[in-house]
């Protein structure tokens, strides 16, 4: 019966080494504040309904597109 005592106890001052170490490897939380990340208006593609920045968009007559292929598609010239 001691040997189990003495198998716990070796197991648990085991793993208060263990996570003693690991503690003392992680680095030191940041303070600074993370961004938000940015934010941009969108729109969906009038032929495949993609969506898309509206900066990278193809405006159209009929709606913006997504690709030069869908837009000559939509509204011939």
């Amino acid at each position: 019966m001691k040997i189990v005592w003495l198998l716990l106890l070796g197991l648990l001052a085991y793993l208060v080494w263990r996570s003693r170490i690991f503690q003392d490897t992680l680095p030191p939380p940041t303070s600074e504040p993370v961004p938000p990340p940015q934010v941009t208006d969108m729109v969906s593609c009038a032929m495949c309904h993609v969506y898309m920045p509206v900066a990278q968009a193809l405006k159209g007559q009929h709606g913006s597109y997504c690709c030069l292929d869908h837009l000559q598609q939509s509204e011939p010239s």
